[in-house]
């Protein structure tokens, strides 16, 4: 299959970040990074607005169907790319802000062209590209990709957009279900921060036990690390429930730098780290060990499900805490001092045997979601190397968001 670069059937280029004095509380739009979320969706509204003088000054900067949009520029170069969007037709001439890099195509399929720069193999090409914490537009132009035939080029868009369609529907069945437990919860014990119902409130030093791991050196990597014990780190504390982890740390790690093998059951919750991470928590399904950017809290006299998902209700509260630096970071005695409703343990295990039976369906959506995901890159790097047989795939309607 050919390759091209992206200029001989493009062009990239970046958006336009408006002044403060330019900015309105209305007037037309302005496409920011925040109005786009980490799945690529428009969230449905924006939060800066320009007069329509802006518009006219930076009409080369209006987004068309059809574009592909990246994030440029971050505070960490893993970050950068970290977001892609398909223009869909309500997008269409809007302006976006500097933050975003936009791909147009004029004489290729789109969305075919979309797909390939979110597959694994156009991530790689475009992380080659990021130099310090930025990613230009003269560099992505310089990008290779597979060019089948036009027709081509629309089948592999049509059958990747599907799953990808199959994707999304999952993802929102399980952002269903994590909602339907937050609404069980306020109806039956109300807002963990007013309190409405009543309920008696403690600190967690009160009645849980909170301590916090240590990290082994990494300048002994072949002793400490690729050993048979998880490491959990603050990246992959989500508020959820942590099942596996990327490293493993060996038990001479354990004997030699003091870090503690928390057993499954344990509340995990990161202290600091970049992004949405600080205040997040999770809930050990495995025994793992953990370094001192997250407490471990063990609940002696209460529901440790109850407890977790209050933590999660509490998430924004948390955040609020922090003290110090740009990261703003917990400590342990901010962690212990954390107040919490406490109702009869009854209803703390009433509510935790709801929450067991709706784990249960999200653990059938997760693998569901995890095949989804394995097929859509399976059949990405099929494609993209021209080892797909597209015969039996139709030739789908000429649309702008396929």
């Amino acid at each position: 299959m050919k390759a091209q670069e992206i200029k001989t059937v493009g062009s990239a280029f970046n958006g336009k970040t408006p002044s403060k004095l330019e900015q309105r509380s209305e007037g037309l739009p302005i496409l920011k990074i925040r109005d786009i979320d980490e799945n690529g969706n428009f969230r449905g509204n924006f939060e800066s607005f320009v007069d329509s003088n802006y518009y006219e000054k930076y009409s080369k900067k209006k987004l068309r169907a059809g574009d592909t949009i990246i994030l440029n520029a971050a505070h960490n170069s893993d970050y950068v790319g970290s977001k892609n969007a398909f223009i869909s037709p309500d997008l269409d001439g809007v302006v976006a802000t500097g933050e975003w890099l936009i791909v147009r195509v004029d004489s290729a399929h789109p969305a075919y062209i979309n797909h390939f720069l979110k597959s694994p193999p156009g991530r790689k090409k475009l992380k080659s590209c990021v130099k310090g914490i930025h990613l230009y537009p003269k560099d992505v132009e310089r990008i290779k990709i597979p060019l089948p035939p036009l027709d081509d080029q629309k089948r592999i868009a049509y059958l990747l957009s599907k799953v990808e369609g199959l994707i999304a529907q999952r993802k929102q069945h399980l952002q269903h279900l994590d909602d339907l437990l937050k609404s069980v919860f306020l109806e039956m014990f109300g807002d963990p921060v007013r309190n409405e119902k009543g309920w008696e409130k403690n600190i967690i030093g009160s009645f849980a036990r909170v301590g916090t791991g240590a990290t082994p050196s990494r300048q002994k990597i072949d002793e400490y690390y690729n050993g048979d014990i998880p490491w959990v780190k603050t990246t992959e504390v989500k508020n959820e429930k942590i099942i596996s982890t990327e490293e493993h740390i060996t038990r001479k790690a354990v004997k030699e730098t003091n870090c503690t093998i928390y057993q499954s059951h344990t509340i995990l919750l990161a202290m600091y780290g970049q992004g949405k991470t600080r205040g997040q928590v999770g809930y050990l399904n495995i025994a793992a060990a953990t370094n001192q950017a997250c407490a471990a809290i063990l609940p002696s006299t209460h529901n440790q499900v109850f407890i977790y998902e209050q933590l999660k209700l509490l998430y924004r509260s948390i955040r609020a805490l922090g003290r110090g630096g740009n990261q703003e970071n917990l400590n342990l005695a901010l962690v212990k001092n954390i107040s919490l409703l406490l109702p009869p343990i009854e209803l703390q295990n009433q509510f935790s045997t709801i929450v067991e039976k709706v784990e249960c369906i999200k653990t059938r959506y997760q693998a569901s979601l995890a095949d989804l995901e394995n097929l859509y890159g399976a059949l990405s790097q099929k494609a993209f190397k021209g080892e797909l047989d597209l015969s039996r795939v139709p030739l789908p309607p000429t649309s702008p968001n396929l």
